[in-house]
C-alpha cells in the first residue's frame, strides 16, 4: 500500500469519527433538553395536583399526629 493511499484512508477514518462524536453530542443534547423539559412539565403537575388537593380537602395534611 502507497503513502498516499494509506493517508487517504487515515483522513476518512478521523472524518467518520468526527462525523459520529458530532452526530452523538447531537443525540445527547436533545435527550437533555428533552429530560430538562419532561423534569418541567411533572414540577407543574405535580404543583398543579397540590393546589388542587388542598382546595377539595384543605383539613388533610395540615397536621401530623405522632406516637412515641
Amino acid at each position: 500500500m502507497d503513502v498516499a493511499a494509506l493517508s487517504q484512508q487515515m483522513a476518512q477514518q478521523n472524518l467518520a469519527q468526527q462525523v459520529d462524536t458530532q452526530v452523538k453530542n447531537l443525540a445527547m443534547e436533545a435527550e437533555e433538553t428533552s429530560g430538562e423539559n419532561m423534569v418541567d412539565m411533572i414540577e407543574e403537575v405535580g404543583e398543579g395536583a397540590q393546589q388542587e388537593m388542598q382546595s377539595m380537602e384543605p383539613h388533610k395534611g395540615s397536621n401530623l399526629d405522632m406516637l412515641a
